[in-house]
């Protein structure tokens, strides 16, 4: 990332930030930036648009002036890339996750899934997902593979 971003105490974009540059490129601190200064934005600029006096619009404005605008669409691809960044490494971290010690059903919890999807998730990465060299199946120390036919290298 060339250009690092700023964020507002708020953690929203300023003003005058390329959020299409982020969209299209940005990391995920960028990428969750642009999530965060969506709703705020649009709900201060409800809350000025929707003003019953000046002096309440005016309290409202600064908010808004100093805000990234963000679209409905931005905001879109912004949570699709950062879905797919966060995904992405998830095969890494469940790897992990089994040497350091932890069981299918327990990464199966922490995935908000069963034990057996966890498994199956992990199994199934097509191999251009999985770099070079690593294994497509980890067992994890002190845990072996059950052999019995059937059950397509089930780990426990």
């Amino acid at each position: 990332m060339a250009d690092s971003i700023r964020l507002s105490e708020g953690r929203v974009l300023p003003s005058g930030t390329d959020v299409e540059r982020i969209v299209r490129s940005g990391d995920e601190r960028e990428l969750f930036a642009v999530r965060e200064t969506y709703r705020p934005r649009q709900r201060w600029q409800q809350i000025a648009d929707q003003a019953v006096d000046e002096d309440h619009r005016r309290l409202w404005e600064p908010a808004v002036a100093v805000t990234a605008e963000v679209t409905p669409l931005q905001e879109l691809a912004a949570a699709h890339r950062l879905a797919r960044i966060l995904t992405s490494s998830r095969w890494y971290v469940m790897r992990d996750a089994r040497g350091a010690g932890a069981s299918w059903p327990e990464i199966g919890v922490a995935l908000e899934m069963s034990k057996q999807a966890a498994q199956e998730w992990y199994q199934r990465k097509r191999p251009g997902e999985v770099p070079a060299g690593l294994p497509r199946r980890h067992p994890g120390p002190g845990r072996a593979r059950r052999g019995r036919a059937g059950h397509h290298g089930e780990l426990t």
